[in-house]
C-alpha cells in the first residue's frame, strides 16, 4: 500500500460515523447477529434478511435514527425479531416510531393478523371497511355473524370490522362505526393530538388506521402472547408513552394477550 493510500485509509477510519452507519455497524457485529438469529429461530426469517429490512425501514425514518437513543432502537428491533415481524415498509407488519426520545415497536394491522394466525386456536382473521351504500347486519348471540351486501357504487367508509375465525369453527365479528373510531382516536391518541406525522397518517391512510383500531379492540380477546410492552399502554391507548423493556418472549400456544403495539 502506498503512503497516500495509507493516509486515505487512516482519514476514512478516523471520520465520525453517521447515526445510520453506526446502527448498521452494530447490527453487523457477531454478537448482534447471533442474538437476532436466536430470536428469529423458527420464524422462517433469517438474520440477514431481517437486518436488510430493518435498515431499509430506518433509512426511510430519519427522525427515529437522529432523535432516538440507540439502545431502545436495538431493543425494539429485538422485540420485532422475537415476534417474527419484518420491518420493511412495504410489508406493513411493524414500524419503529419515536416516543419521548425513545424508539417504540408498533405492530401494524397486517402484523396483528399475521401474529394471530400463527396461534393454533385462530384459523384466520379478516379485516375491512363498510362503505356508504353497503347493506350490513350484525347478528349477536351464540352464533355471531356479520353480513355485508356490497353496493355496486360504494361511497366513503362508514365503519370498520374484523372477523376472527377460530379453529373450532366459530367466527367472532368486531365492528366499530367511523364515529366510534374517531372518538377513540381523539380521546386516546396522543400522536394524533400532537399533530404532525401522527395526524398526517390518519389523514393519508384513514381506512388502514380504522382497521388497526378495530383489530386492536378484537385483539383483547385473542389468546396470543406478543412482545412489545405493557398491555395497558398499547391496548388501552393509541400512544405508548415510552419504549418497552427488551424481553426474551416468543409468540406461541397458550397464555393471554401479553402486549400489542399500535400501528404507525
Amino acid at each position: 500500500m502506498t503512503e497516500q493510500n495509507e493516509t486515505e485509509t487512516a482519514v476514512a477510519a478516523a471520520k465520525p460515523q453517521t447515526p445510520m452507519q453506526a446502527i448498521s455497524a452494530t447490527l453487523d457485529t457477531e454478537d448482534m447477529t447471533d442474538r437476532l438469529a436466536a430470536s428469529l429461530d423458527g420464524t422462517g426469517v433469517s438474520a440477514s434478511r431481517f437486518k436488510r429490512a430493518a435498515l431499509t425501514a430506518l433509512a426511510q425514518n430519519d427522525y427515529v435514527v437522529k432523535s432516538c437513543s440507540r439502545g431502545p432502537i436495538y431493543s425494539a428491533l429485538m422485540n420485532a425479531a422475537s415476534a417474527g415481524l419484518e420491518l420493511h415498509p412495504a410489508l406493513g407488519q411493524a414500524y419503529l416510531v419515536p416516543r419521548k426520545g425513545q424508539a417504540v415497536l408498533q405492530v401494524g394491522y397486517k402484523g396483528l393478523i399475521a401474529l394471530a394466525q400463527r396461534h393454533p386456536s385462530i384459523a384466520a382473521v379478516d379485516a375491512g371497511v363498510i362503505r356508504e351504500g353497503d347493506e350490513y347486519e350484525l347478528i349477536e348471540g351464540t352464533h355471531p355473524e356479520l353480513r355485508i351486501k356490497r353496493s355496486l357504487t360504494p361511497g366513503g367508509w362508514i365503519a370498520a370490522y374484523c372477523v376472527t375465525h377460530y379453529s373450532g369453527g366459530v367466527a367472532v365479528p368486531t365492528i366499530m362505526t367511523k364515529e366510534q373510531i374517531e372518538t377513540h382516536r381523539d380521546k386516546h391518541s396522543d400522536a394524533y393530538k400532537r399533530g404532525g406525522a401522527g395526524a398526517k397518517v390518519w389523514k393519508d391512510r384513514p381506512e388502514e388506521m380504522a382497521k388497526k383500531t378495530v383489530l386492536r379492540k378484537a385483539a383483547k380477546m385473542w389468546p396470543v402472547s406478543i412482545p412489545g410492552g405493557n398491555e395497558a399502554e398499547v391496548i388501552g391507548q393509541d400512544d405508548a408513552p415510552q419504549a418497552p423493556p427488551m424481553r426474551d418472549v416468543t409468540p406461541g400456544p397458550g397464555g393471554h394477550l401479553d402486549a400489542l403495539s399500535e400501528a404507525l
